[in-house]
């Protein structure tokens, strides 16, 4: 699993709706990442924000999927 830890003051702005996170508000991330994976984010004191697919080879690199911790990215996901 693919954890990405945002940088101090960024999180506000995704927890109030917006759905991308760019390359450059990212502190850390852990785990090996490959495009289109899931990751989870979590703010700069590691309270969880959501989960979405992460594209290294893009400026925005994670696009927020949901922002429950239960719900589960998989085909079903994406065809409700």
């Amino acid at each position: 699993m693919i954890k990405v830890y945002l940088k101090k003051g960024i999180s506000p702005r995704i927890e109030n709706g917006h759905p991308w996170i760019f390359s450059n508000e990212v502190n850390k991330i852990e785990g090996s990442v490959e495009g289109g994976e899931i990751a989870t984010i979590f703010s700069q004191d590691k309270n969880f924000i959501g989960k979405g697919y992460i594209n290294p080879r893009s400026q925005i690199l994670i696009r927020l999927l949901t922002r429950s911790r239960k719900e589960k990215i998989d085909e079903d996901f994406f065809m409700n």
